[in-house]
Parts: C-alpha cells; structure tokens; sequence
C-alpha cells in the first residue's frame, strides 16, 4: 500500500511540474521535450514535422492597464483556444513570456499554415471576459518546419524569426519561415 501511495504521488508531482499553472498548458520544458521527439519520429519515417510559436496581440487599452491579472485571464482563454484547435498528438505549451508554442505532428509548411489561419481567424473573432469587461484580441503566429534544417533549435530560430515578421507592424498575422 505504500507502494502504491508513493507511486501515486511520484506522478502527481510529476504532472504538476509539467504544467504552466497560468494556461493550464505544457511548460516550455515539456514543450521542447515533445518537440526533440517529434524531429527524431519526422525523421526516422520521413514525416514532416512543424513548429508555430504565438504572440497574443493586445488591445492599446488593455497594454496601457499593464495588469498582470489581464495577462493571465488572456494567456488562459487563448491558451484554450489553441488547445481546441489541434489534434490529441499535436502538443501545445506556454514557450516564453507573452509566447505559446505548438509542436505540429505530421504537418508540413503549407498544412502548418493553414492551421495558423484558422486559428489566427478564431481567436480574432472571440470574445474575452475580463472581469467586468469585454475585449477581443488577436494573435501573430510563426512557423517553421523541419524541411531541410538541422533540427530543433534550427526550427525554433525560423519560427521566432517568422513570429517577430508576423509581429512586425500590426501583428494579427501569419508567417512561415
């Protein structure tokens, strides 16, 4: 019995670990975890393999609140979203500060895209309850796959090169390395 207590245990500190308590998603070690086995499954099968990393672009009345509760409550709701969005082995986690990553099983450049659309088009078109008000946001996505690069930290630079281009001027945009 005691065994069995201690096992127990052992994975719930496990799980707890492997989560961002703010989005309730993957923390960005996770993340990276899924992304190195993803590369390595993409090439022993000749699959492709794609990473998005996402921006939530805010509102000027809602930067100039500077609240962290703000950022949160936002973080979480798109955080939902993005979970909404992809498939049970796709893997979506909280990447940096302000930035969620999405590790795209099976997806190549142009799927990885469409999916970045899609979900750029969705969060857009939401609405978010902030206490006691309504706003909507947007969120500029990049992308990048595996292709021809030599692997995971290749990816990660193409994908924040392409997040900082979809960032650039307005954001609310879409762009693949």
């Amino acid at each position: 019995a005691m065994a069995i207590e201690v096992f127990n245990t052992n994975r719930a500190i496990e799980a707890h670990t492997m989560v961002d308590e703010t989005t309730g998603l993957y923390n960005s070690e996770y993340l990276l975890r899924a992304l190195d086995r993803e590369v390595s499954r993409a090439r022993d099968f000749h699959t492709p393999v794609s990473i998005a990393l996402l921006s939530i672009d805010m509102p000027a009345s809602l930067r100039a609140e500077g609240s962290t509760d703000v950022d949160e409550v936002i973080a979480a709701s798109v955080g939902a979203m993005v979970q909404e969005s992809i498939r049970p082995y796709d893997t979506v986690g909280r990447y940096g500060q302000g930035v969620l990553g999405v590790v795209l099983a099976a997806r190549g450049e142009q799927d990885a895209y469409l999916w970045g659309e899609k979900l750029r088009k969705e969060v857009a078109s939401r609405i978010i309850a902030i206490g006691q008000r309504k706003s909507a946001v947007t969120v500029s996505i990049g992308l990048c796959d595996l292709g021809d690069l030599a692997g995971r930290d290749a990816m990660l630079d193409g994908a924040r090169q392409a997040l900082e281009r979809a960032r650039a001027g307005d954001g609310n945009a879409v762009i693949v390395y």
